[in-house]
């Protein structure tokens, strides 16, 4: 026989016991850990959905950008803005910084969750550090969720 036939002998090197442990215990973690983050957006989402956002409100924020008569540039947010819009508001926003008023009106939102309230909340002082005015209107129809400044706030049924 020739040695084509036999099965080659492997020269590798196996990790000891302990070293395989600790990456096995390691994989593990991370696997948990993405799990972990993966459930809680799950559950806000599925929160955000009894809230009354609309299902297409999580992933693709409904905003309109006009001139008002005082030639104060106009954002209108509609549905709901949540935090996994609020980047593409983010940017609508930043995107008008220039200008010495922006008016946000929320009165179209049924839902804005607190994250985007927070932000919110910087960009305000982002926008007085450039001389500028960010004004948010249109969340008299809505409630907060609770005493905190930034919390959520929901429309309230008509």
């Amino acid at each position: 026989m020739s040695d084509r036939c036999l099965p080659r002998q492997q020269n590798r090197r196996r990790l000891p016991l302990r070293q395989r442990g600790s990456v096995l215990l390691l994989a593990m973690w991370f696997l948990l850990l993405l799990s972990g983050i993966a459930i809680g957006i799950a559950v806000k989402a599925v929160i955000h959905l009894v809230n009354g956002a609309p299902v297409r409100s999580l992933f693709r924020l409904g905003v309109d950008v006009q001139r008002d008569d005082e030639g104060r540039a106009l954002v209108r947010v509609k549905d709901a803005t949540v935090f996994s819009t609020w980047i593409g508001l983010k940017k609508r926003l930043d995107a008008l910084k220039g200008q010495s008023d922006v008016v946000l009106d929320l009165s179209e939102t049924v839902l804005v969750d607190h994250t985007v309230m927070e932000k919110l909340q910087e960009m305000e002082k982002e926008f007085k550090e450039q001389d500028a005015n960010l004004v948010i209107k249109g969340l008299e129809q809505h409630r907060k969720v609770s005493d905190y400044p930034t919390a959520a706030h929901i429309r309230r049924p008509r």
